[in-house]
């Protein structure tokens, strides 16, 4: 996420973080946070935990926002090609509170799977995190600039 901030910062982007260090926010914050700004876009950067040995990339949605599922599927889109991750798909939420509950349209990105090993090797190097956070700049930018 840090990464990320970085390139956008550096591209121009007014980039609003809800936390910059390890510690807990709640998710009533964090939505709160993005509506007091009026943001254009929420960004959620995760990494997933999948059962049964998945492996890869999701994006997560609220189902009835459309522009929601547009950057949804720009983002993952990316995410698999610029990563080489698995596809594990669009995944449409009802009530998953920051896609819910933010005014603007809100993506929430799973970039790979701690719980697969080849995943979780690929998420413990430098090159991969770079690589991620740039997919994930590339992919905020290109949303914004529609």
């Amino acid at each position: 996420s840090l990464r990320c901030e970085a390139i956008l910062k550096s591209k121009g982007v007014n980039v609003h973080m809800t936390r910059r260090t390890d510690v807990y926010v709640s998710l009533e914050d964090r939505y709160k946070f993005a509506n007091d700004l009026n943001a254009t876009l929420f960004v959620s950067i995760h990494n997933n935990s999948m059962p049964n040995g998945m492996k890869g990339s999701m994006v997560l949605y609220h189902y009835t926002s459309y522009k929601g599922k547009a950057y949804a599927t720009l983002m993952l889109d990316n995410l698999v090609k610029d990563l080489k991750t698995g596809n594990l798909g669009l995944s449409a939420r009802t009530e998953t509170k920051v896609l819910k509950y933010t005014k603007m349209p809100a993506i929430l990105a799973e970039v790979a799977c701690m719980s697969h090993p080849d995943d979780l090797a690929l998420l413990n190097t430098d090159a991969f995190i770079q690589k991620a956070a740039e997919s994930l700049a590339n992919s905020i930018i290109q949303i914004l600039s529609k």
